[in-house]
């Protein structure tokens, strides 16, 4: 079914055919006709099956069916920054041609520039769930104007406790509303969300995309674990530079890129450390063919989209299903999965070929990748094998042992000095005379010092004595001529 069949408008057609949609998927096409009968949906889906676009599209369409006298908005819920980014995106290449204006707010950046956009008017607002709280606490948003509701995500925000927040809209007056939750994971917070938030909501469950797997070439590298550097730069260079690699770690990221610059392949990797801003120049240097090869972490991928990838290559086997659907479903339609699977990782791909229920083109590439021979490092010869292909001369030794003469050992004398020796030796024993010499200065001064205050104290006492004295012999003085002058009288 076509999206003209379905009737939508022809203001978005031509939005879709510029974002080059031509076929809904199935969980579009479902939820566009649950919604114009009114009812809530509950879906379940993993990345890469259109989840929001369904979301944008139901959103617009319902909003196109409604007049404008009614005065009705609709709110997208987000976790992160990052998938908000991603829907406004989707938002307003869907809604280019409408009348419909959009407006976004999120978390981590000063409020001024989001409050003005919001006063301008709005139709459709994305946003986290905290930020869009603040905004209806200071009476920016009117809550009561909502009509439709979504939330992408669901396990996402739940995960990261935003459920008090979508709680909290429901006291703030949020009320006779349409509402979509849209979930990667159906866990038990989402059935909780969804039983707060909706009233008999209709389920979508579409957790494996095998449609879309079909459409895809899996390609299976059998090789030895050690083998995996060399396959991945052969892969590169046969099937062309511009690529996705996917591993499970960051510290196997950062190994790639180095083996692949010392290849001189231009390649960067994108791991959940680095900040947003980062991961986005990465993306638009590997979309400006700046840099062919992206090494990422399924984690630092999650919430950004790379558009235009013919193929991607799997250094690590996902021992989750879908995980690998996850990394499948971002590859265009008839492009390339390419696994590199060692023995250790066989197990996993079973499991994943069984669920899928498809079969795996496998390509043994032993052959084709150097030998243990050749990586070895030519070791140098050794001793034994030097002293066997020496030539010894025998007349040389005999003549060597008739001129040696027999000295007793007190005739011996060992003088192993050279000038270079006598020199440092002597100028080693000329500082450390300098050192002696300086230390037994010190020692001098010092005694001198404490002498000097010895004989200081002494002259001191001296001094007091001959003081006592005087001043005793002056008191006798005083008294004799007082007892005489008494007698007198």
């Amino acid at each position: 079914m076509n999206f003209e069949q379905l009737g939508i408008d022809n203001t978005l057609l031509k939005g879709l055919k510029e974002a080059k949609c031509e076929n809904p998927t199935s969980i579009q096409q479902k939820t566009i006709l649950q919604a114009r009968q009114g009812r809530n949906v509950l879906c379940h889906a993993n990345k890469g099956t259109g989840k929001t676009a369904a979301i944008a599209l139901t959103i617009i369409d319902k909003l196109n069916n409604v007049a404008k006298e009614n005065n009705a908005k609709a709110l997208v819920l987000v976790p992160s920054r990052e998938k908000a980014l991603e829907a406004y995106g989707i938002l307003c290449c869907i809604a280019r041609y409408t009348d419909h204006i959009v407006a976004l707010a999120y978390d981590g950046v000063p409020k001024h520039a989001q409050v003005e956009a919001i006063k301008k008017g709005f139709d459709v607002l994305v946003s986290t769930p905290k930020r869009f709280l603040e905004f209806c606490e200071q009476k920016n948003v009117d809550i009561s104007l909502i009509r439709y509701f979504a939330i992408d995500d669901a396990n996402e925000i739940c995960n990261l406790g935003y459920v008090d927040y979508c709680k909290q809209m429901l006291d703030l007056g949020l009320s006779d509303y349409q509402s979509f939750i849209f979930s990667d994971k159906l866990t038990q917070g989402v059935d909780k969300l969804s039983k707060y938030m909706q009233s008999k909501p209709y389920k979508i469950d579409a957790s494996f995309n095998i449609d879309r797997a079909s459409n895809i070439n899996h390609i299976v590298y059998v090789v030895d674990k050690r083998d995996k550097f060399a396959t991945l730069k052969q892969i590169i260079l046969e099937n062309g530079t511009r690529a996705v690699v996917f591993c499970r770690t960051k510290l196997s990221a950062d190994c790639i890129t180095r083996y692949l610059h010392k290849s001189r392949i231009q390649s960067r990797a994108i791991s959940i450390d680095k900040s947003y801003g980062a991961r986005q120049a990465c993306i638009k240097q590997f979309n400006e063919n700046k840099i062919s090869v992206i090494i990422a972490t399924d984690i630092a991928l999650k919430d950004i989209e790379v558009p235009d990838i013919e193929f991607i290559i799997m250094y690590d086997v996902p021992n989750v299903t879908e995980i690998y659907m996850q990394r499948v479903c971002r590859v265009c339609d008839g492009g390339k999965a390419l696994t590199i699977c060692c023995n250790e990782e066989s197990e996993f791909l079973k499991n994943i070929q069984n669920e899928l229920s498809t079969d795996f083109e496998k390509i043994y590439t032993k052959k084709n990748l150097p030998t243990t021979k050749q990586r070895q490092i030519k070791k140098p010869e050794s001793l034994t094998s030097k002293q066997s292909k020496l030539t010894v001369n025998n007349d040389i030794i005999k003549k060597c042992t008739e001129k040696r003469e027999i000295r007793y050992y007190d005739e011996f004398k060992m003088d192993i000095s050279t000038p270079r020796t006598v020199r440092l030796s002597f100028e080693t024993s000329q500082r450390i005379k300098a050192k002696v010499e300086a230390k037994l200065r010190e020692r001098e001064t010092a005694k001198l010092r404490l002498e000097k205050k010895a004989k200081r104290k002494q002259q001191i006492d001296v001094n007091k004595n001959l003081r006592t004295k005087v001043y005793k012999s002056r008191i006798r003085t005083r008294v004799r001529a007082n007892k005489k002058n008494t007698n007198k009288d």
